[in-house]
């Protein structure tokens, strides 16, 4: 059954892991030591069981209720002490979900949406395919979102079907939102985006929405005069970034890189930082082209995971809350294949991750509520489970 079981996950590729070719020289690998389940370990609890989903890829708390984005379309609300589900946005007419890598992928909410009732959505549209970032107004008292309310800020022409990132976040104390955007598809890059500062592929967007639906180029991006590169980018050289978070507390913003053959990654992003992406996976020479840049120059991942280890790695939360001790601080992430859940911590002396639990869920996104506490999203079985002592 097992074997069954990730044959039918790697069949989906939801998360853009797929092969290709590559190969070549290495640099030294970065200062990571990976510890087994012994000095911290947590479990999973099912939680909010009466309510059923549709391949939910993202979910957050706002307001007293959760937000769970579906891939065909829908977001879904409910209470967070549980309770009746209810639609609260239907844009199936207009999302293209044709490919298990497109969909509604991400949404987030403003941080003054409890005055001015703003949410975005990042979704995939139009034939050619259009990766979009979204306004849609919305009612904080019920729930509900404006279907008609919708105005597109922000669209990447995408040439593949995969590939599509599209995670969303609020930089902590401002205005400024982050938008993933994935390489483009194609096994290996063929479009070399990831190393082209002149495209918004393989990249993390970073815009101002001080005025919610209006985009303004933040005065300290990375390339915010638009001469080396497009102004929206803030970091560049990913291949498929799958969810990413800034901790609020030390500042540290970590993205989970989907690998393409070898190596699965988790990157410290920084702003104007190049991660490689398609001339290097990982710590290893990728694409050999002459234009490649020496590695020296740009990010190695903090955490790299070999095939074996991880498949389809789900970047995840920097834990805040207080019911897990020892786990404050560390960023959580997991593995979409094998269900193993890790905690990263920075040290005086670089980076340490460990094992800190195994399930046998297929984790696609982190949630975290107002206390703090993390959630995971199985997508196969749209099963909520809460991380738990």
């Amino acid at each position: 059954m097992m074997n069954l079981r990730i044959a039918a996950v790697a069949g989906v590729l939801l998360l853009g892991s797929c092969g290709g070719g590559g190969g070549g020289g290495t640099t030294p690998p970065p200062t990571t030591t990976i510890l087994q389940p012994d000095a911290l370990s947590v479990n999973t609890t099912r939680v909010f069981a009466s309510v059923s989903l549709d391949q939910a890829l993202d979910m957050v708390e706002f307001g007293g209720r959760w937000y769970v984005a579906e891939r065909p379309g829908r977001i879904v609300s409910f209470p967070t002490g549980g309770g009746a589900s209810r639609v609260s946005l239907d844009i199936t007419d207009r999302v293209v979900a044709d490919d298990a890598e497109n969909g509604l992928m991400a949404i987030e909410f403003h941080p003054e949406a409890d005055a001015n009732g703003a949410m975005y959505v990042s979704y995939t549209a139009d034939v050619p395919l259009d990766s979009r970032l979204s306004y849609f107004a919305f009612d904080p008292a019920t729930g509900i979102i404006d279907p008609s309310s919708e105005q597109i800020l922000l669209t990447v022409r995408q040439p593949d079907s995969n590939h599509n990132g599209g995670d969303l976040l609020f930089e902590p104390g401002t205005m400024n939102l982050y938008w993933g955007q994935g390489d483009g598809g194609g096994a290996g890059d063929p479009t070399n985006s990831g190393q082209n500062t002149n495209n918004l592929l393989g990249t993390i967007l970073r815009i101002d929405l001080t005025t919610p639906n209006a985009v303004v180029i933040p005065a300290d991006n990375p390339f915010a005069d638009g001469v080396d590169g497009k102004p929206e980018i803030y970091a560049h050289g990913l291949r498929n970034p799958w969810r990413f978070d800034q901790d609020p507390v030390g500042g540290n913003f970590y993205a989970g890189d989907v690998g393409q053959d070898a190596v699965e990654e988790i990157n410290l992003i920084e702003a104007g930082a190049n991660y490689g992406w398609n001339c290097f996976e990982g710590s290893t020479s990728f694409s050999g082209n002459a234009n490649c840049p020496d590695r020296s120059t740009t990010q190695l991942p903090i955490v790299s995971f070999t095939r074996g280890t991880a498949e389809s790695i789900t970047g995840g939360k920097a834990y805040r809350g207080s019911a897990i001790a020892g786990l404050a601080g560390r960023f959580v992430f997991a593995d979409f294949i094998t269900g193993n859940i890790w905690a990263v911590e920075e040290t005086q002396t670089g980076f340490t991750t460990e094992l800190i639990a195994q399930t046998d869920l297929n984790i696609v996104t982190f949630g975290a509520d107002s206390a703090g506490e993390l959630y995971v999203l199985s997508y196969f079985t749209g099963e909520i489970h809460k991380i738990v002592p």
